[in-house]
């Protein structure tokens, strides 16, 4: 090239022809012209081996639009120009100012029109003008009437239905660097006909090399069969058989590496290869997962666990809506994914998921009847629903469902006398119906379910004294009995039970630290101690057993304060015990600040739609024991103001417990409702309720 010229072209193009651009600065760059053509004199001097370099100007017009110097430059030293032609191209002002630059720094170089879509001159008429490709400087340039060919060196267009990408580089190239374009046509035909002829021989040696190893292929692929297939049955053994000697044990370490040995054999898998069993495997993994992430407090990592599984069986029942076992691995899946709605407060979602659980249970016994494993479900559904029922005040409902779960267990025990998950789920249906008695104010009732219950278990602890699901259904059975017993006046018996269900709570948490449900048993036990304590005027050493329940759930609220249980029923039982105690040693300013304070977080807790039921009778206590305290500390208008909220915050509850009505009976006699008091006690005395605090005449104010 001659030494004033250092481009072979300079390319012009509308921002919005970036990618078109690029493609075509690339391909004349890396076009390789063929090697009997080198050096050959043609119309533009000797014939280079490549067309390089090619500016490409990569910037905007600035503000003023006017064209710096590097771009001046390199328009003064191409050899030609070649403008990208599109409608965005004839609107862009800084791709007319580079053509009209090059034609006044080189008025006798070719301008190489290359058209990437549009129509030129399209804007003489009206009707096309929007399809318009030529900027207006080429317009006046070609608006003679001739046509492109004619007043253009080259005219090329990429358009497949014009001459194409191939053939249009191949005009340019042939274009630029002066050589007879139907050679360069010649050259592409012989280089992709040798092309072809490699390519050929080696896919005839690939084909060769697939024959060889197509034997080796068939015995590795039999072999990988075979160790699917043993892994697939340890993976069945871990989540079968060994899981139902270990659910026992207790050991949350232990069950965890089999749930995440299990999920790490899937997950390290293609999804798309997995049949349904292994996907049902998985969601059983998920499961177990699920569960132990409940139990250590990580509630997030347990309902996303949980809803994993249930996309995944969900997906498989559709598929398969008749197959027990994809009707069976859904209903786990919608049953766990409720309790995890009920763990976090939201009722109605829960409901609506353990209704559907129950659907599924109805069905898994309709397709066998004779499936224990599938029995135990609809047990469980009616457990279940009995406990939504419960949390609505809808006592009577809830009794009809647990005694329908008890059926099922008891005809399971019939059955297998010495099945320790049958008769751990007896026990806990006898567990359910004594809560629910006493809802409905049959305390003696409720006192008999518990010995029933407590005497399944007694003989189950005595053949697997390591059974920690047994020991657990234990522990909390005999601190439910202690606080019958204590409603009863039965205190010295009371102490004595919730002294062994402390004892039993604070062992298991030796074996295992961070689980959350038995973390959440041990601080009810030492609250009821204390209260029991405080009740047998004893209240120094109840604050003893205070501050071991403050640790525990201070623990577990720092784990996650979205569990209902943790951030509102344990904090508040709490507060509930500790100014009682406060109020017992004296202390009746400190009690004071303490209910205040317990009303304060409530408030908070009522904003909630979801929590708000739930709420209303923890709020009701909390402003009667403050309107108590107000009355001993002779501030009488603040307390009736109190104990008219409390009263109407008692009415408006679903259900009233007996430590409800007890202070409902408080209210009526401090505003004045004497009869409505006395109707109140009425009921409590025939229903047993003999509690130390219900004094005739309701004079103390202390609770539990």
């Amino acid at each position: 090239m001659d030494a004033a010229v250092r481009y072979w072209a300079f390319l012009s193009y509308s921002h919005a022809d970036r990618l078109d651009a690029e493609r075509l600065h690339r391909s004349l760059e890396g076009y390789r012209i063929p090697s009997r053509l080198v050096g050959q004199l043609g119309p533009a001097g000797a014939v280079p081996s490549r067309l390089h370099p090619v500016f490409r100007d990569r910037d905007e017009l600035t503000a003023s639009e006017r064209i710096g110097p590097v771009v001046e430059s390199a328009l003064a030293s191409s050899r030609a120009m070649i403008v990208l032609c599109s409608p965005a191209a004839a609107d862009s002002s800084w791709v007319d100012a580079e053509i009209v630059e090059f034609q006044r720094l080189q008025p006798q170089a070719p301008v190489l029109c290359v058209l990437l879509a549009g129509v030129p001159m399209a804007s003489a008429d009206p009707d096309t003008a929007s399809q318009e490709c030529l900027p207006p400087s080429l317009r006046v340039r070609f608006g003679n009437g001739k046509s492109l060919a004619d007043l253009a060196p080259v005219a090329v267009d990429l358009r497949p239905q014009g001459d194409g990408w191939r053939m249009g580089v191949q005009k340019l190239v042939a274009g630029l660097a002066g050589v007879p374009l139907g050679q360069l046509v010649q050259r592409d035909a012989h280089r992709r006909h040798q092309r072809m002829a490699v390519l050929s021989a080696m896919l005839a040696l690939v084909a060769i090399g697939v024959g060889a190893l197509a034997f080796v292929a068939v015995r590795a692929r039999d072999e990988a069969r075979a160790q699917r297939v043993q892994a697939e049955g340890l993976v069945e053994f871990m989540l079968g058989d060994l899981r139902k000697k270990l659910d026992p044990v207790g050991r949350l370490d232990a069950l965890d590496a089999v749930g995440s040995r299990a999920l790490q054999y899937y997950d390290s898998q293609n999804p798309r290869t997995l049949d349904a069993d292994a996907l049902g495997r998985r969601s059983r993994a998920l499961h177990l997962i699920g569960e132990i992430s409940d139990r250590r407090g990580d509630i997030d990592g347990a309902r996303g666990a949980f809803y994993r599984a249930r996309d995944t069986t969900a997906e498989l029942l559709r598929r398969a809506p008749g197959d027990g076992q994809r009707v069976y691995e859904h209903s786990q899946s919608v049953g766990w994914v409720g309790y995890i709605d009920w763990q976090r407060g939201d009722g109605v979602a829960a409901e609506k998921a353990q209704r559907e659980y129950l659907r599924l249970a109805q069905r898994l016994h309709e397709i066998d009847p004779k499936n224990q494993a599938w029995f135990i479900e609809l047990g469980n559904a009616h457990s279940n629903i009995g406990t939504m029922f419960k949390e609505q005040g809808r006592t009577a409902e809830a009794i009809a469902q647990y005694e329908l779960a008890r059926g099922v267990f008891q005809q399971l025990v019939d059955a297998e006398p010495k099945d320790a998950t049958h008769l751990i789920a007896l026990g806990q249906a006898w567990s359910w119906l004594s809560s629910s008695y006493i809802d409905a104010l049959r305390l003696d009732d409720a006192l008999r379910a518990r010995e029933r219950e407590i005497a399944i278990y007694a003989p189950l602890l005595a053949r697997e004294p390591d059974n920690a699901i047994a020991m657990e259904r234990m522990m909390i059975a005999r601190r439910f009995k202690a606080q019958l017993l204590a409603d009863r006046g039965e205190l010295a018996i009371a102490e004595n039970e919730v002294r062994e269900a402390v004892r039993m709570s604070e062992a298991q948490l030796q074996q295992e630290p961070d689980d959350t449900v038995w973390q959440k048993a041990a601080a009810k036990s030492h609250l009821l101690m204390a209260d029991v304590l405080r009740q047998r005027r004893d209240p120094l050493q109840g604050m003893v057993e205070l501050e071991r329940a403050r640790a525990l759930v201070a623990g577990l609220r720092a784990r996650d304060d979205s569990v209902w249980a943790w951030s509102v029923e344990l904090p508040e039982s709490l507060a509930q015990v500790e100014s009682d105690l406060q109020h017992a040693l004296g202390n009746n300013v400190d009690a004071l600040q303490v209910a205040e304070d317990s009303t304060k977080r409530l408030r908070r807790t009522m904003q909630d739609a979801k929590q708000r039921d739930k709420t209303r009778r923890w709020l009701a206590l909390a402003v009667a024991r403050t309107a108590a305290l107000l009355d001993d500390a002779g501030e009488h208008a603040s307390a009736q103001a109190a104990w008219r909220e409390a009263s109407a915050l008692l009415e408006a509850s679903d259900r009233l417990d007996v430590d409800a009505m007890r202070w409902q009976m408080r209210a009526h006699l401090a505003l004045g409702n004497a009869s409505d008091a006395a109707r109140i006690r009425k009921r409590l005395q025939q229903a047993s309720y003999r509690h130390p605090d219900l004094a005739e005449g309701g004079a103390r104010t202390d609770g539990r």
